[in-house]
């Protein structure tokens, strides 16, 4: 026998098939409101629409943007490692011809900060 306020007192769960809300039909487009089948073997297509928009995403896509940084001042962005090596030996390739033989890969993914 539960005592009221008791501790971890909760609501009884739904018992099984029983839906949280009541559905409303709704007459869209002139057309009938809808017969549900409870089975749902019958349903076809009805004319309620249920529509579902989470109130946070799911996930979240966060790009890294990746920079290098010349003595001169130039700065190199990308969202790829690859990318901003291009575009950094694009720059020396322009800027300092000189340097660019001399600079292996390997040093500018040293160079490499993420942001």
């Amino acid at each position: 026998m539960p005592i009221e306020n008791e501790v971890g007192e909760q609501q009884p769960p739904l018992p099984s098939g029983e839906c949280l809300f009541q559905a409303v039909t709704v007459d869209l487009y002139d057309e009938r409101p809808a017969d549900l089948d409870p089975d749902g073997w019958l349903q076809g297509s009805g004319n309620l629409a249920v529509q579902c928009f989470p109130t946070q995403p799911i996930w979240e896509v966060v790009v890294m943007e990746r920079i290098i940084r010349c003595e001169c001042g130039f700065v190199a962005r990308a969202d790829t490692d690859e990318k901003v090596i291009e575009r950094i030996r694009d720059h020396m390739r322009e800027d300092h011809p000189e340097l660019l033989q001399q600079i292996a890969t390997e040093d500018l993914l040293s160079w490499i900060e993420v942001k």
